[in-house]
């Protein structure tokens, strides 16, 4: 009888031990997935006329120029 009980007592440990490791690995998960992304970092361009440091997709290029307005290209241009 006293065997029965080891046993029972050792499943229900175990079973509470298993319960427990679960749940942590869905709060440490959950975690993780809440947490923002870092940005991508993109290339800065200098403007040729005013020196505006400007993401090179939002530039304005002109060949080996960037400009941070077509305003700044024509001025630039002519």
């Amino acid at each position: 009888m006293n065997l029965i009980r080891i046993l029972a007592v050792g499943l229900i440990v175990w079973l509470v031990y298993r319960m427990l490791r679960q749940w942590m690995a869905g709060k440490k998960q959950k975690q993780t997935s809440t947490r923002k992304k870092s940005p991508v970092m993109e290339k800065m361009v200098k403007c040729e006329v005013c020196g505006l440091h400007i993401p090179e997709n939002e530039s304005v290029q002109s060949g080996d120029n960037y400009f941070c307005s077509t305003r700044h290209r024509d001025k630039f241009l002519s």
